[in-house]
């Protein structure tokens, strides 16, 4: 338990600074599904799995994207919910009973750690097939593209003299 208190804060504080940069950067626009998310999300499914091929919509956050980004927030509501009620069951005895009691708190508590769990493999894979470069600006928060070297630029100025 010492170990999931702990590391609870660090998924607390991360969950919140990323609702708070969405919401004060106007990101959170992006991240909204739209009308017509889930059959656009569907298409993406059926591209990714190599079901279908054709060309996606090349936006910033395809539907999918839309739909998994908004659903982790959700998620994190749901786990510091029912994590209260399940910590502690008497002082929060309203959130309990909102959260079905306290076995169903557990239970809903312990499915959005699948949740995490599912979100997370699936968000490394895509990334992996996406390539180092996409990995790259994932972490960074930008994309890191190769400069031009000094002779292929002296090259490309002869050319066009």
């Amino acid at each position: 338990m010492a170990y999931h208190f702990l590391f609870m804060w660090f998924f607390f504080l991360n969950g919140l600074l990323y609702f708070l940069y969405t919401v004060l950067s106007g990101a959170w626009r992006e991240l909204i599904p739209q009308r017509g998310s889930l059959k656009e999300a569907w298409q993406v499914l059926l591209h990714d799995l190599h079901i279908k091929k054709m060309v996606l919509p090349q936006k910033k956050y395809n539907a999918a994207q839309r739909i998994a980004y908004s659903a982790i927030l959700l998620m994190g509501a749901g786990s510091i919910l029912t994590g209260l009620a399940i910590y502690k069951p008497v002082q929060f005895y309203w959130l309990c009973w909102l959260c079905g009691g306290y076995h169903f708190a557990r239970i809903i508590h312990f499915s959005l750690t699948i949740g995490y769990v599912l979100f997370f493999t699936i968000h490394i894979i895509q990334v992996t097939i996406a390539g180092w470069n996409t990995f790259r600006s994932v972490v960074s928060g930008f994309e890191i593209t190769d400069i031009p070297s000094a002779e292929n630029t002296e090259s490309k100025l002869t050319d066009k003299h």
